[in-house]
């Protein structure tokens, strides 16, 4: 994937990039050599960072069961731990492992592409895991109104007036409720039963639907019949047949750019939807075992203890979720500086996603890219807000929240040239508002370290 953002936290120069006249090179500009590489970070002296981090364990919200690991980015170096090996519950620290199994097994560049097929008088919407599928066209660059249109524009052209529609959600197993969510997330539409044709419709009732997929189906029969065309009958289920012809299409966003709006967001429905399409590409099954289990897979291919990562969600919505900040510190690393991935699953099925040029490779460069930043993107934006903070400049990380949950994973630059990743887990946390303060406390320290070998 082309990488053309370089996020300057990381301390990767801005490579200058002019075209270059075809007959002459006369006033092509002479770009110096410390321009085109990466900055050079120094190493962190471990006893100086834990002399610049104090007393931190005993803070509010920390001490009764917190969890704490500080890695040298550059090269892995544990550089400080606390009960590094202890499991927690990661809350949404989850959707790191997840997005790392995304976009080792998905091209960044790919598209979903949502059809819509013809046989006879009946009309097919066959749904592809697009978790951005909006519902009017003012919902954003893809919906459900724009694609009935281009539908009943060929239906037309067809003389065709009346149909049935039925969905085609049978790229996964249909409506998938990880077994220990609470009743409570479904009511407060924190999440959806899991669907290959679920609706990301801001109007929607509060209450998650029973069945998102016919919801669906019934707003595009509604779209068809605004555009003349009329639905006899209600909207059934069942796989396309081979002979349908397709007539109308949309295209998602690129995965990568879904990634990085899950991770900015915390999105839990269009992370858990985007687990269950890399668990079609690399299996003949999505259930949510099946998808946890791969993510697991996938983690320990990049260096990911996997006895410490037991998952029973994607999102981090479950509270029996149990990862180490060991291997929250190590994820931050791996995808900010790579390696080979050992014994990686290979994709084994094409599904609805375009195929871009060239031979696909892991690529965690939109999960790197999704990290939000301290005090500017998503649920980092309200993170070390005043005005003394000095980490907010310099750290970006996924936030963790549940009741009694508190969790925080990415990367912190030190005011003399450091680089660390770090995991910290605090569960039995009893105040959200004096726990996350500990932690962005915990990370002024970081950043305000004077802590790299001189």
């Amino acid at each position: 994937m082309l990488k053309k953002a370089i996020i300057a936290v990381f301390g990767f120069a801005l490579i200058f990039n002019s075209p270059i006249n075809a007959v002459t090179t006369e006033n092509v500009p002479v770009v110096a050599d410390w321009v085109l590489a990466p900055a050079q970070f120094k190493k962190v002296d471990p006893m100086a960072l834990e002399q610049a981090l104090g007393d931190w364990q005993n803070a509010p919200g920390l001490k009764r069961n917190a969890t704490l690991v500080i890695m040298d980015a550059i090269d892995g170096e544990i550089l400080y731990q606390y009960n590094p090996n202890n499991l927690q519950t990661p809350a949404s620290v989850t959707k790191l492992f997840t997005a790392v199994t995304i976009a080792s097994l998905i091209d960044p560049d790919s598209q979903i592409v949502t059809r819509v097929k013809l046989l006879d008088d009946t009309v097919y919407l066959v749904g592809a895991g697009d978790p951005q599928f909006g519902a009017r066209k003012s919902d954003g660059r893809v919906s459900l109104e724009a694609l009935a249109e281009l539908a009943a524009v060929q239906l037309k052209k067809r003389d065709i007036k009346i149909v049935k529609v039925v969905i085609d959600d049978s790229i996964f197993e249909p409506l998938q409720v990880p077994k220990d969510w609470l009743p409570s997330y479904l009511a407060a539409s924190e999440a959806h039963p899991i669907t290959a044709l679920n609706l990301d419709d801001p109007t929607a009732p509060r209450q998650a639907p029973k069945d998102p997929s016919l919801v669906t189906g019934e707003k595009f029969a509604s779209f068809l019949r605004a555009q003349s065309i009329s639905v006899t009958t209600r909207v059934s289920r069942n796989k396309t047949p081979l002979a349908a012809q397709e007539i109308a299409q949309m295209k998602s966003k690129s995965i990568a750019q879904i990634i990085e709006d899950t991770l900015y967001t915390s999105n839990n429905q269009d992370t858990e939807i985007l687990a269950r399409l890399a668990a079609a590409v690399a299996s003949d099954s999505s259930d949510t075992n099946t998808t946890t289990n791969l993510i697991n897979e996938v983690s320990a291919s990049w260096g990911i203890e996997s006895s410490e990562l037991d998952l029973k969600d994607a999102s981090g919505l479950s509270r029996t979720n149990k990862i180490s900040s060991l291997n929250a510190a190590t994820i931050s690393q791996k995808i900010l500086f790579p390696q080979v991935p050992v014994n990686l699953v290979a994709p084994k099925n094409k599904i609805s996603l375009t195929q871009p040029a060239g031979e696909f490779k892991a690529d965690l460069w939109p999960v790197m890219t999704g990290l939000p930043p301290a005090r500017s993107l998503g649920t980092m934006y309200k993170r070390l807000s005043n005005s003394s903070d000095v980490a907010k400049g310099v750290t970006r990380a996924k936030t963790g929240t549940l009741r009694e949950v508190i969790g925080l994973s990415g990367t912190i630059q030190t005011k003399d040239g450091g680089l660390v990743t770090f995991g910290i887990l605090a569960n039995q946390a009893d105040s959200r508002n004096s726990t996350r303060k500990s932690v962005d406390d915990l990370m002024n320290s970081i950043a305000n370290c004077d802590c790299t070998v001189k």
